[in-house]
């Protein structure tokens, strides 16, 4: 199978048309990165999420989509073990509403807490980086390269778990491979 890119129409009525058509012979999908947060760009996020029932990887500006599934507690029966968040401190901090400081001691509790919590695999970006599994299992790499802290290395780590998880693996084990 190979990967094939579909330019995105900036019209978010045409754009959503295209990746629902899309969408419907896609394994695995991968939302966020180059996503600008806007009321369009988050409603339409929302949408495709609560439509898709395969896995998916979300980060970077999709993240923000959902603040109301996990204001109102939807976000565990929406997600159900299929998805996979990735966001780096600064992207936790706005979804717990709370200075998420990943180098703490209490940083395992708090991903095993929050993967649980939301009924999704986390991957939380950071020094060390922490995969969290919604059954409570923690995988800390500790000793990830400087050189994932360049801008855009996110973007490649998300790309990865989202081809892992169009290749079949499970979203712990695509987020585990991927982190490593």
């Amino acid at each position: 199978p190979e990967v094939c890119t579909v330019p995105i129409p900036t019209d978010h009525e045409a754009a959503a048309a295209l990746v629902r058509a899309r969408g419907d012979r896609a394994s695995a999908l991968l939302i966020g990165p180059g996503l600008e947060g806007t009321d369009a760009s988050d409603s339409l996020v929302r949408e495709l999420l609560a439509t898709g029932e395969g896995t998916a990887v979300i980060d970077a500006g999709a993240l923000g989509a959902l603040l109301p599934w996990i204001d109102s507690g939807e976000l565990k029966e929406r997600a159900d073990e299929r998805w996979v968040l990735t966001p780096h401190p600064g992207e936790l901090a706005r979804l717990i509403d709370f200075d998420a400081d990943l180098e703490d001691a209490g940083a395992i509790e708090r991903g095993r807490a929050l993967a649980a919590r939301w009924g999704c695999v986390l991957v939380l970006k950071g020094a060390p980086t922490l995969v969290c599994d919604p059954a409570g299992a923690v995988f800390v790499a500790g000793d990830a390269p400087t050189s994932l802290a360049t801008a855009g290395s996110g973007d490649v780590l998300a790309g990865t778990i989202g081809g892992l998880l169009a290749q079949g693996l499970d979203p712990l084990d695509a987020a585990i491979a991927g982190v490593h």
